[in-house]
């Protein structure tokens, strides 16, 4: 979704600098993106489709398909300002992350879900939990 935000957010900061783009025609409502006509009026569909189908990937790739996570957010603002360059440091890290407070909630998917149980881990005879290398 960062990458998503990343690209949209162009447009409302296309006066900070000359961004290229194809267009039937110099009237400024319409751009030519992966081969499709987008009209100004059209953005919102076309940024409510991608959300959804973004949350669709999330639910079943990152989620393993599983409904026992509220993912009825709506993206902010993406900030690259500050970058943080600290190593390990990933999105899940940044407070502003929403999915930051699921983490443990995946986890404990992982850990005790019928139909994850034992596909990354197994406990060991001590009692701890040995995680498999992918």
């Amino acid at each position: 979704m960062y990458l998503v935000m990343r690209f949209l957010n162009h447009f409302s900061s296309a006066e900070q600098g000359t961004l290229q783009f194809t267009a039937l025609d110099f009237s400024g409502d319409n751009v030519i993106v992966a081969g499709k006509v987008l009209y100004l009026r059209n953005i919102r569909d076309f940024v409510e489709t991608i959300i959804s189908e973004v949350k669709e990937v999330i639910r079943s790739d990152l989620f393993f398909g599983l409904d026992v996570f509220d993912i009825n957010w709506l993206p902010g603002v993406v900030h690259e300002e500050p970058p943080n360059r600290n190593v390990g440091y990933t999105c899940f890290h940044d407070p502003s992350n929403s999915f930051r407070q699921h983490r443990f909630d995946l986890l404990q998917a992982v850990l005790i879900h019928p139909s994850l149980r034992g596909r990354f881990h197994f406990v060991s005879k001590e009692g701890k939990i040995v995680w498999k290398a992918c």
